[in-house]
């Protein structure tokens, strides 16, 4: 009885798990509002244009630690038939930021929220080409 008492205090100590952040909740509670602090309003209103129109429906429901490069390089690839190569910048950029500042983020548990900003390496076909 003793061992299973033991077991169940153990239990009670422990740390519930840390919630699943998205990519969406990144972008509410972090990264929107430090580009509103640090950049300009032209540069905020131009990212929110893209998040509204491209990322947001690709990102707002995904787990920052589950996208990879690979799922960014086919997103981006798909996105080459409905734009040029300017407004695929654009949207690369919004998502290499947002993926570069989540690893520049600490988590409840101190550490970086993710380890690589998987948007770092994608190789997506040009727009056009």
């Amino acid at each position: 009885m003793s061992a299973i008492n033991n077991l169940h205090h153990a239990a009670l100590r422990s740390e519930p798990p840390t919630p699943v952040l998205t990519v969406g909740a990144f972008w509410d509670k972090f990264y929107r509002p430090w580009v509103e602090k640090n950049k300009r309003p032209s540069t905020l209103r131009g990212y929110e244009y893209v998040w509204k129109l491209y990322v947001k429906h690709e990102l707002a429901t995904r787990p920052m630690h589950s996208y990879h490069t690979v799922d960014a390089s086919e997103f981006l690839t798909k996105l080459t038939e409905k734009l040029n190569g300017k407004s695929l910048s654009h949207v690369r950029a919004l998502m290499s930021g947002i993926f570069a500042h989540a690893v520049n983020t600490k988590g409840a548990n101190g550490k970086a929220l993710i380890d690589h900003n998987t948007i770092q390496d994608v190789k997506a076909a040009c727009a056009g080409g």
